[in-house]
């Protein structure tokens, strides 16, 4: 049924806590896990020697994110591909999704910054409402 499952994550507590039901859908259904981290795009006209340091260290940091989350599957011993994107993370996520044909995505519903969330309409909101699968959003807090 979810041969195939979309993991972003920012690497936010709400992002960790998704990737436990991550583990144990994955496990359930033998699925592959595809962990994405997108981080903002850099503009060109801050100049190509600094455009290129910043995006060297926004891929180190995105290396950082998703090796946690790899080290979380290889200890389950559940295969997984790792994506690095630069853009606006739901467009990322949506991308993804789409050209993965993934079966489900399963995301935190607050990432590392939750007033852009309020501003900016959250990554979570944006995803359900365009997701070509279905999606499961875990909450970061419990009630």
């Amino acid at each position: 049924m979810y041969e195939k499952i979309l993991y972003p994550t920012d690497g936010s507590e709400c992002s960790k806590k998704a990737l436990r039901h991550v583990v144990e859908i994955a496990r359930k259904f033998n699925s592959r896990v595809y962990i994405l981290h997108a981080f903002p795009f850099i503009p060109e006209y801050i100049g190509s020697e600094y455009r290129q340091k910043i995006v060297s260290q926004s891929t180190l940091e995105s290396e950082r994110i998703t090796r946690e989350a790899a080290e979380v599957l290889d200890k389950e011993g559940i295969p997984y591909e790792i994506e690095i994107l630069e853009g606006p993370a739901h467009k990322a996520i949506l991308n993804v999704a789409e050209v993965r044909n993934v079966d489900l995505i399963i995301m935190g519903s607050r990432g590392v910054s939750a007033l852009a969330g309020v501003l900016l309409g959250s990554v979570s909101q944006r995803v359900v409402t365009h997701a070509p699968c279905p999606v499961m959003i875990v909450r970061g807090e419990e009630k």
